[in-house]
């Protein structure tokens, strides 16, 4: 039994259940929604991993300051899905770091 095929069949199964009568090509917010309940982790190892990355990630002298910012950006926002574990003072403590 190939367990990669089916979870592809699995995820495409989840997209392909999204048409809804509005939408009969298919609802993306929809698709979206149910893949993230599907695959998303949501345990509390999951987010301390996230809370180290976004503790360990540092900016560096002559990289652009924008992808630095859409990078803690990014983990800022995947640590918001996790509402049971989510304690705002983990971004409020963050120490910028600044290597050369």
């Amino acid at each position: 039994m190939d367990t990669e095929m089916n979870s592809r069949k699995v995820a495409w199964m989840i997209v392909h259940a999204s048409k809804t009568v509005p939408l009969p090509n298919g609802d993306s917010t929809l698709a979206y929604k149910k893949l993230r309940e599907k695959y998303a982790p949501v345990t509390a190892p999951s987010y301390i991993r996230l809370q180290r990355q976004f503790r360990n990630t540092e900016f560096k002298r002559g990289t652009d300051p924008d992808i630095f910012i859409v990078q803690l950006e990014t983990i800022r926002i995947m640590m918001n899905g996790y509402h049971k574990y989510h304690n705002d003072s983990a971004v409020e403590r963050r120490r910028w770091h600044y290597t050369e």
